[in-house]
């Protein structure tokens, strides 16, 4: 769309960069909910069967396997949305092979003869430079996001081959937007809507994936989120506040909207 006049953006709890279970304390809960209940619905036991896992396996060998069957199996891209959404460490594999996050975030690889590909990167990034502001709120209570900093344009470390996905589990660090290829490399234009004060982050406590919309108990929690205390207390203010119309505004960190 390439003649949209948006002036802001704002995304709750997104996934923007692609998903990883990686060792991150907070990444557990998220990791439970999609080897235990998310992953066997979305795919097929035929082709990964999640149950014959062991937790020993759940700090590198399964998340090396799905990497793996991502990567090597293109065309489940085009039936289960579960691979597109997920960004290895392998990066040099998973830039080539998954046809979502790499295209859309302007990483993917055109060949040197491909004048359309360039084109088409040019024109993403020149659309989304058409914003004004762009703000993204998350919580650490995400219990389907993984890791939760990717809904603030952050996302894991990157290891050097398949093998160091298992090998190398523990050393995978979650780097902040600033430190990712996307923010490095302006690939779309983080780093110049940055530059502008146009960028905002709000992290706000005890909101689980799906309190953003709903009434919502996270996984692993007692006490309900409340839609309505998230919107009043973390939203509102943002939408209505002179922060959303002018860029002079500072990422805020809201209060717990957990009750």
């Amino acid at each position: 769309m390439d003649d949209h006049n948006v002036k802001a953006l704002v995304t709750f709890a997104g996934a923007l960069t692609g998903g990883f279970n990686g060792p991150q304390p907070s990444d557990s809960i998220a990791f439970q909910v999609f080897v235990n209940y998310l992953g066997p619905r979305l795919v097929p036991k035929e082709i990964l069967d999640f149950f014959k896992y062991t937790p020993a396996d759940f700090s590198g060998k399964l998340q090396r396997d799905f990497a793996d069957i991502a990567a090597n199996n293109p065309q489940l891209q085009a039936h289960y949305s579960v691979f597109n959404l997920a960004r290895s460490p392998y990066f040099d594999v998973w830039v080539r092979t998954n046809p979502y996050f790499p295209i859309i975030n302007n990483l993917n690889i055109c060949d040197v003869d491909d004048a359309k590909c360039e084109q088409d990167k040019a024109r993403r990034r020149a659309n989304f430079l058409k914003l004004k502001q762009a703000h993204f709120f998350a919580s650490p209570l995400d219990d389907v996001i993984s890791p939760w900093q990717q809904s603030h344009l952050g996302c894991y470390s990157e290891v050097a081959s398949s093998e160091d996905i298992e090998t190398k589990f523990t050393t995978l660090k979650v780097l902040d937007m600033k430190q990712t290829r996307e923010y490095v490399n302006d690939t779309y234009g983080l780093q110049t809507l940055d530059k502008r004060a146009s960028l905002f982050f709000h992290t706000v406590e005890g909101v689980g994936h799906n309190c953003w919309t709903n009434d919502y108990t996270a996984v692993g929690q007692t006490t309900e989120c409340k839609v309505a205390r998230v919107y009043n207390d973390a939203i509102y203010p943002v939408l209505q506040g002179a922060v959303f119309f002018t860029p002079a505004g500072k990422p805020t960190k809201a209060k717990s909207c957990a009750h």
